[in-house]
């Protein structure tokens, strides 16, 4: 028989059906599924600093930012990467990530791909995550 300290972060997994243990979040994250830049330079603008993350690409047309992974596409349905920041989701819009992250605050951007990114965030984050971490 297990202890209830044993069973606890199952059930606390269970019962909210979005949490996930750090260890299994950490040990989830192989190298080859993970990109991240951790040299931020507050003197440069947020796009900038995602240009220089390997495996995005950054499209610019009539005003608005559009930010994908490369080698993940689709016709039918927006691919998008999902921009999460510090484990929040807060969209799919290149605007929703500069309204909600000041460039000084930075500590890290990662970019999460395949089935990583949509086991962490779900179906939205079915085409990869942003994951951008403040200080």
């Amino acid at each position: 028989m297990k202890s209830i300290a044993t069973l606890l972060p199952i059930l606390i997994l269970l019962a909210s059906c979005a949490t996930i243990r750090d260890t299994d979040r950490d040990s989830d994250l192989s190298g080859d599924q993970r990109t991240e830049l951790t040299q931020i330079d507050p003197a440069i603008s947020m796009l900038d600093h995602l240009k220089r993350v390997s495996g995005l690409n950054i499209d610019q047309r009539g005003g608005e930012v559009n930010v994908f992974l490369r080698g993940v596409s689709t016709i039918a349905s927006d691919n998008r990467a999902l921009f999460v920041v510090n484990g929040t989701p807060i969209g799919n819009r290149y605007a929703d990530l500069e309204n909600s992250v000041d460039v000084n605050d930075i500590e890290l951007i990662s970019v999460l791909r395949g089935s990583q990114a949509s086991q962490l965030y779900g179906m939205r984050a079915s085409f990869g995550a942003v994951v951008v971490t403040t200080k």
